[in-house]
């Protein structure tokens, strides 16, 4: 654990099991000290961790902190910035496990590096981005989502990402968009200063099925982003494109 006498407490917690106790935010930790040092809070799980097995087997799902949690401890700390990083845990019904309305998330990092091509369950990705732009509207700032070939078409929750999401200043992302549509509309609400988005990068990967032409596919991007450089450029905006070969 860290030391109290430090400036500034950074926690980096690993979910034994899947579950942290409420008293375990705070058990070595000056509850005075927390209100102004503790500002940094890193989970680390892994897959295997989100069930526990009851003596005969079965599965047991938990939520891995409670909402009461999470309350007091940003009473006790209310300057804390959560960062989450789930790694290879693309479907809603898992990861959702992992946070509550009360967790006011800084920075969300959601990393897939398979493709299931046996369709075996829904990723439902589309809840993911729901839920973040439903409860993390004011504290989301960073949002980082690599979807290895997402099965899913995101391109409407895309589109309207940025506006849910009015705190949100760094967004980068891997995976497929569809259509031109969505990333001009994106383009357009920076441009706009209807969001507050200052900083893309972006990896688009070929659409798995799609039997559209990729030249003309990346030529219309390129051109695109040749139309709004000089306002970006102007505004410090950087937005980057970039093309994965697969």
């Amino acid at each position: 654990m860290a030391d109290c006498s430090l400036e500034n407490i950074d926690i980096v917690l690993h979910l034994t099991n899947g579950i942290i106790q409420e008293h375990k935010f705070t058990l070595e930790f000056n509850r005075r000290k927390l209100r102004t040092n503790w500002h940094w809070l890193q989970l680390l799980c892994l897959e295997e961790e989100i069930l526990q097995k009851t003596q005969d087997g079965r599965d047991i799902e938990t939520i891995v902190i409670p909402d009461t949690a999470w309350r007091a401890t940003h009473f006790w700390a209310p300057r804390l910035k959560v960062q989450y990083a789930i790694i290879g845990i693309p479907q809603y019904d898992v990861h959702k496990k992992f946070f509550t309305k009360q967790t006011r998330i800084h920075t969300f990092a959601l990393v897939s590096t398979s493709i299931d091509l046996r369709f075996r369950q829904p990723w439902y990705l589309d809840c993911t981005i729901k839920t973040l732009c439903a409860w993390y509207s004011n504290s989301l700032v960073y949002l980082c989502l690599q979807l290895w070939h997402n099965r899913q078409n995101l391109d409407n929750q895309l589109r309207h990402l940025f506006i849910y999401l009015p705190s949100l200043r760094f967004f980068e992302f891997i995976g497929e968009i569809r259509t031109l549509k969505t990333l001009c509309a994106m383009c357009c609400q920076i441009r706009s200063g209807r969001c507050n988005v200052h900083r893309v990068n972006m990896q688009l990967q070929d659409v798995i099925h799609d039997s559209s032409d990729k030249e003309k596919w990346i030529k219309c991007v390129r051109c695109m982003m040749i139309c709004f450089k000089h306002d970006f450029d102007r505004m410090g905006v950087k937005f980057d494109i970039n093309f994965y070969c697969c």
